[in-house]
């Protein structure tokens, strides 16, 4: 019998390398869902209060130490890396804690370390990964404009919250 253990995790808490089996399907998220994770994630933080934001559960089976399979929660943990790839571009002080291996799409690991246009229309993951990138980007230039102290001061504050305030249901 397995132990099923359900706990509120923070994103910044979270470390390893999960594995992507090759039943998930690729990453598909849209402008209208990074937007709107994006706006959500920005609205709580901004809040006096700074209150704490779940992003759903997620459904992992432990495969070794600090390796995981990852069963459900694909397409949240990749936009949470893209975010956090996106800022850690800005700075490089940012630690991120967690990867993503993909069973049948290995090379999706290397783009997502270095996400550009150039290799974005070599397969539909790289084509929805790149454009969640610029989705963060046209994000910051919606909100922010062209100030560009403005965006680093919002990206660091978003980084913050997500690293010490978004929650998953582990």
């Amino acid at each position: 019998m397995n132990n099923v253990i359900l706990v509120a995790k923070l994103i910044g808490n979270i470390k390893g390398n999960f594995y992507i089996p090759k039943y998930q399907r690729g990453y598909r998220w849209t402008d209208t869902q990074v937007k709107t994770l994006l706006n959500d994630l920005w609205e709580n933080c901004n809040q006096e209060t700074k209150k704490e934001y779940c992003l759903q559960p997620v459904v992992v089976r432990k495969r070794a130490d600090e390796d995981y399979e990852l069963i459900d929660g694909q397409q949240r943990f990749t936009t949470t890396l893209i975010i956090l790839s996106f800022i850690k571009k800005m700075f490089s002080f940012v630690q991120i804690n967690y990867t993503l291996e993909y069973e049948t799409r290995k090379s999706t690991s290397e783009f997502m370390a270095n996400i550009n246009e150039e290799t974005a229309q070599d397969n539909i993951d790289f084509f929805h990964i790149y454009n969640a990138n610029k989705c963060i980007d046209n994000w910051l230039d919606e909100n922010f404009g062209d100030d560009a102290n403005r965006k680093s001061m919002a990206l660091l504050e978003l980084m913050n919250y997500l690293i010490n305030k978004v929650k998953v249901i582990w």
